[in-house]
């Protein structure tokens, strides 16, 4: 049990400490610092860290070397490309092969997602759970095995939870209003409406994270962060 504690605190304080930029692109994550900051072995961090690969955080640029991930516009906007179209087609197949006991849950899920407030970063983070559970109830409802396959490397979550981040309040409720016209499309049975909406919907997450790229500092850092603990209860 305290082992999967510490992996959790670790998975999460890492995740958070890249997103606000305490741990910069390209940066290397020492292990035997962050067993030292965590006290717990090697094999804990190493778990950890493989999520975060996994997620789209980190890559390993060699054998055993956790390296903070960098993203390139060019890779971004292909990313996006392919994902709008996925996910665009999935809310077109929802919409021509939903239930209505699917209606049904995806409203109920609407209704308890909202409203948001953005006040704070639990709050922010219920947001991105919210678009992601609704998100994942679209691919579902489409029963396209291939779409289902390839959804989660097409959307990594940490270039989507950057995005949401590096939106105001204003872009987040219309980013919401989107997914919100989506699931009514689907429910309606319009496949075409459902079509564009979800393609705005990810169209919107699109430009924020670009911005949020351009605006890193120019100038290099240091290859290894300083290892620190981070107060994060989300």
């Amino acid at each position: 049990m305290a082992e999967s504690s510490t992996t959790k605190s670790i998975y999460l304080e890492v995740r958070f400490a890249i997103l606000q930029g305490a741990y910069r692109p390209g940066q290397i994550l020492d292990r035997n610092e962050l067993c030292q900051v965590y006290g717990c072995k090697s094999a804990i961090v190493v778990d950890a860290l493989n999520v975060l690969v996994h997620e789209g955080y980190l890559d390993i640029p060699k054998r055993g070397v956790f390296g903070v991930r960098t993203w390139s516009t060019v890779e971004v906007n292909d990313l996006f490309d392919i994902r709008a179209t996925m996910m665009a087609m999935a809310a077109a197949r929802a919409a021509e092969r939903r239930t209505d006991l699917e209606v049904g849950i995806l409203g109920r899920a609407l209704e308890f997602a909202a409203p948001f407030d953005y006040s704070d970063a639990d709050a922010t983070e219920r947001f991105i759970t919210s678009c992601a559970g609704l998100q994942n109830m679209v691919v579902q409802m489409a029963r396209v095995s291939t779409i289902s396959e390839i959804a989660r490397s097409m959307g990594p979550n940490a270039l989507f939870r950057k995005s949401v981040w590096s939106q105001n309040p204003r872009q987040l409720n219309n980013m919401w209003k989107r997914m919100e016209q989506t699931c009514q499309a689907i429910a309606h049975r319009d496949a075409n409406d459902a079509h564009v909406r979800m393609t705005e919907f990810v169209e919107a997450t699109r430009a924020p994270l670009l911005v949020s790229l351009k605006t890193l500092p120019s100038a290099a850092w240091p290859e290894f962060p300083a290892i620190s603990r981070i107060n994060c209860s989300i």
